[in-house]
């Protein structure tokens, strides 16, 4: 569907399922905080403007599959660093990624050189970033005006994916822990508890559901991984295990405090 997500200002991170084999034209256009996306590897066509404007987009990879990157794509994703283009790639689109100031790294797995415009990268500064290119091709890729063109190794044909995390409890703290170092968890707790009561008697207890995943620069972000805890709300002293802000009662705010808490571990 045409323009689908378009203006979800609050969208920070979208995973598109294998079962996806085109993106519309305007598909998350002007998703202002959208940092993270994990594309279909099932992906055969990426409409026009897709991503366009997307300014918190921090790296992109395209899966093996797509041939072609349409007009306009990634133009004006300013915090865009990292991009992987994979050997399948025959054209890519006249400002494509364009307005991208923040380019740091683009590996583009192609030995063949691609069909496309001088302006793919107009106003990227990409004179300030290094493109890593097949060996035999290096020559071929000096029309894109990168500083600095530099071969592929045997690691950059590797995918990288970080790690599941590992959901931890312990003492009333949550924490995370990953076998691929230097990521940044994301993560999302709800309380499934939240209810309407008519008695006069509650027996308190929580059950709240973790969700996280772990991403970093240059690598598709991580499966998702999920918790569930059920917390009483009364030690055995009868003290309040839930009483966080510590005023005699288990409550809302009880709630927002924990989760407030753990988003700044």
């Amino acid at each position: 569907m045409l323009n689908i997500f378009q203006y979800c200002t609050r969208l920070i991170s979208i995973s598109i399922p294998n079962s996806v084999r085109e993106i519309e034209p305007f598909a998350f256009s002007s998703c202002e905080s959208l940092k993270s996306v994990i594309l279909s590897k099932s992906l055969e066509k990426l409409g026009y403007s897709s991503f366009s404007d997307c300014s918190s987009l921090e790296a992109i990879t395209i899966p093996e599959g797509i041939t072609s990157i349409e007009y306009a794509t990634f133009i004006r994703c300013s915090n865009l660093k990292y991009i992987l283009l994979p050997k399948s790639i025959v054209s890519i689109g006249e400002s494509a990624f364009a307005d991208c100031s923040s380019l740091q790294d683009v590996y583009c797995l192609c030995s063949e050189f691609p069909n496309c415009s001088k302006k793919i990268f107009d106003n990227s500064y990409v004179q300030y970033a290094i493109l890593h290119v097949p060996t035999e091709s290096i020559v071929k890729y000096r029309a894109w005006g990168f500083g600095s063109i530099v071969p592929l190794t045997d690691e950059d044909y590797v995918e990288k994916i970080c790690k599941t995390p590992t959901i931890n409890y312990s003492n009333g703290k949550i924490s995370y822990s990953c076998d691929t170092e230097g990521v940044t968890f994301i993560s999302e707790i709800t309380c499934d508890d939240i209810q309407t009561f008519e008695s006069s008697e509650i027996n308190l207890n929580f059950t709240y559901t973790v969700s996280v995943y772990a991403t970093k620069l240059g690598y598709i972000n991580s499966p998702t991984a999920y918790k569930t805890l059920q917390i009483s709300a009364n030690n055995e002293d009868g003290s309040m295990l839930g009483d966080v802000n510590k005023d005699g009662n288990v409550d809302i705010s009880d709630i927002v405090s924990i989760i407030n808490i753990i988003a700044k571990q």
